[in-house]
Formats: C-alpha cells, structure tokens, sequence
C-alpha cells in the first residue's frame, strides 16, 4: 500500500495520518488491566488486544499494567508493571527472514 492509499484509508477512518503513515511493527497479544501505547507524534492510546503498534511508539504501564507485544517476525516481549520501553527501530524482512531490532527500556 503506497502513502497515499494508507493516508486515504486512515482518513476514512478519522485515524492521525502520522500514525497511519507509521511503520506497523507488531501488535498487541495481550494487555492486563492498562498499558498505553505512544506513537510518534501522536498522542497517548490505551492498547487493545490486536492493536498496531509502530516503529519508535513507547509502551507504558502502571503499577496494575502488563502487555505483550507479538512482533512482526513472531518474536514477543512482555512490558510489567510500572515500565516503559521505546521500540527505537525494527526491520524484519519476511523473505529472508532476516532483520533487526532496538528497544529502549526504563
């Protein structure tokens, strides 16, 4: 889907472009009690089961928060409570099998 189709698509759909033109990394495979997600240049959401999440969103929870994150390649991270972790960049390229990953974790 080129930029312009993904900017139309989200558009119909009321969603930010920036978050829409975001490289979608993963999703989410699970979320207990609250944890919210923080695209770039985009306000903070609270995750859902399957949501998106995006090259460089930050991930926070609370004290009564966990989620899990299935990336793209099938890879998963759990985030615990009271934690914050930035996923600063991830490639996977599904033909090759080969890819990378940087995360910030606080």
């Amino acid at each position: 889907m080129n930029s312009l189709a993904k900017f139309v698509f989200a558009a119909s759909f009321g969603v930010a472009p920036s978050i829409a033109l975001a490289d979608v990394v993963g999703n989410v495979g699970a979320v207990n009690q609250a944890a919210k997600g923080v695209p770039p240049g985009a306000g903070a959401h609270m995750l859902s089961l399957g949501g998106g999440v995006v090259d460089k969103e930050r991930i926070e929870t609370g004290a009564d928060g966990k989620t899990q994150i299935v990336f793209t390649d099938k890879s998963t991270m759990s985030v615990g409570a009271n934690s914050a972790v930035t996923v600063n960049h991830f490639v996977y390229d599904g033909h090759s099998g080969a890819g990378k990953q940087s995360l910030s974790i606080a």
